[in-house]
């Protein structure tokens, strides 16, 4: 179950081995690269287009949730806190990803595929990366605060609440 702030909008995703293929172009590509900013991607992916690579990967049923921002916020423990305890004043976690998902949300973080393609024909979609990674939607730590139940973190007992007023 994929439940984001999305709407019909599509996240910019990239696989760390085309981050890589990238990296290593603009370093071999100065005439092309210099001053760009080179807005890279491996797929750009909607909400449908991530739970159906889902289903075709595994074989399990996925469905996509659109939320609105409170909704999705309303989820964490700490998205009102500042993202940097050092910095008391600073953006909570709240303000930083509003804009992230009103972005992607809104269609306004393009990418030229095609011209990317150009460039590295390989590129993985969301459903590759997911065969090749044996994604299974099993839920694993990323990032130590995160382990450490530090910071931000997911509160279980209101997702299931807003998922089955959803459902």
């Amino acid at each position: 179950m994929w439940a984001l702030p999305l709407g019909d909008g599509h996240i910019p995703l990239i696989a760390l081995q085309d981050l890589g293929f990238f990296a290593r172009w603009v370093f071999d590509n100065p005439l092309e690269t210099s001053g760009k900013d080179v807005q890279v991607a491996s797929h750009r992916a909607s909400g449908k287009d991530i739970t159906e690579a889902f289903t075709r990967v595994t074989g399990k049923p996925a469905v996509y949730i659109p939320l609105s921002l409170d909704e999705y916020f309303g989820a964490f423990r700490g998205a009102d806190a500042p993202v940097a305890p050092e910095a008391p004043q600073s953006l909570t976690f709240r303000q930083n990803f509003t804009g992230f998902w009103n972005g992607w949300k809104n269609d306004i973080v393009p990418r030229d595929m095609e011209w990317l393609r150009s460039i590295h024909p390989g590129l993985q979609s969301v459903e590759s990366w997911m065969g090749e990674h044996e994604y299974d939607g099993t839920r694993k730590g990323l990032l130590k605060n995160r382990e450490d139940h530090d910071g931000v973190t997911i509160n279980y007992d209101k997702v299931k609440a807003l998922l089955a007023s959803k459902l």
